[in-house]
């Protein structure tokens, strides 16, 4: 069993590496990946320790990336990413911290969603608290909520009660009255993924359904345009009907197979390291056809299989 899609502290998951190692030895995990947004960080702690104390499988080198395409912000997967070279040159396609993000979300919201007729307070970049408020789009579905008059323009109620539904389907989705572009603040797909191309990495498409209405068109455009190298079948919010779906979209257009939960610790806490929220399990074998492409880890130093 593996996963292959786990935040740590060094982005916007609550646990250290040291603790979700444990974890994946707990669990018998054969192999994980480390996929923090926009960043390889956790691997220069990782190249300074015998892991092996904590862990006995093997890590592939991995990131998830931030990007847009088609006007829905979108994630890109790299493995087996040369670490040294991705933290070298991420500051130059990333020049804004997540923080300076949130900030710029709201302050975009404010003028866009008053020229909509959505009611925020008066003082609403003011208000908001980092310290409070993790993501600007806890904030601002709070901030919307709390006007009862902005009710009429919730055409799902369910993203109501979800600040990642709200993010997914309203703010990121092109779609919605709630949309923020922000694809002027990340670098375009094709920087992306000639990043990871350039660091010796594949590059994945991971949960594409997330994506909703425009899921289709995404992959699509993934695929015939941008030539990805694979895609994420297994993921913690995959019914059986999905998975196979997916995994048989993969086969049909030869593509690589991974498969994750995108862990996040106590930030997701339905979503369990390994299994997910159903109790997913990950086989090892959708790694046969890619494993000997990509560089993984050993307590040691690199190894390429």
């Amino acid at each position: 069993m593996i996963d292959l899609h786990i935040h740590t502290t060094f982005s916007d998951g609550t646990d250290t590496y040291e603790e979700i190692l444990k974890k994946a030895q707990e669990k018998n995990l054969s192999y994980i990946s480390f996929t923090d947004h926009n960043n390889c960080y956790v691997y220069r702690e990782l190249e300074k320790i015998d892991y092996s104390k904590y862990y006995k499988g093997k890590i592939i080198p991995g990131i998830e990336l931030s990007t847009t395409l088609l006007g829905v912000t979108i994630e890109i997967l790299g493995y087996g990413v040369d670490i040294n070279y991705i933290n070298e040159k991420i500051h130059e396609l990333y020049p804004y911290s997540p923080e300076e993000i949130e900030i710029i979300e709201i302050q975009r919201a404010e003028k866009l969603y008053s020229k909509a007729g959505i009611i925020l307070d008066k003082d609403v970049k003011e208000k908001y608290n980092k310290e409070k408020y993790q993501f600007s789009s806890t904030y601002l579905l709070e901030q919307i909520k709390k006007h009862t008059e902005n009710s009429k323009f919730f055409k799902n109620k369910e993203v109501c009660q979800d600040s990642l539904l709200f993010y997914r389907r309203c703010m990121k989705n092109p779609n919605s009255i709630f949309y923020i572009p922000t694809q002027d603040l990340t670098p375009t797909c094709k920087q992306v993924i000639e990043l990871i191309r350039k660091s010796g990495g594949l590059a994945f498409a991971p949960h594409i359904y997330i994506y909703k209405e425009n899921a289709q068109k995404i992959l699509e455009e993934l695929v015939n345009h941008y030539k990805i190298d694979g895609v994420e079948c297994y993921y913690s919010l995959f019914n059986e009907q999905k998975i196979e779906e997916i995994t048989q979209y993969a086969k049909e257009h030869n593509l690589y197979m991974s498969g994750g939960t995108d862990y996040h610790g106590k930030n997701k806490p339905n979503i369990k390291l390994g299994t997910g929220i159903y109790d997913m399990h990950i086989p090892e074998t959708i790694l046969n056809n890619w494993i000997n492409k990509v560089k993984y880890l050993n307590p040691q130093n690199f190894v390429m299989n």
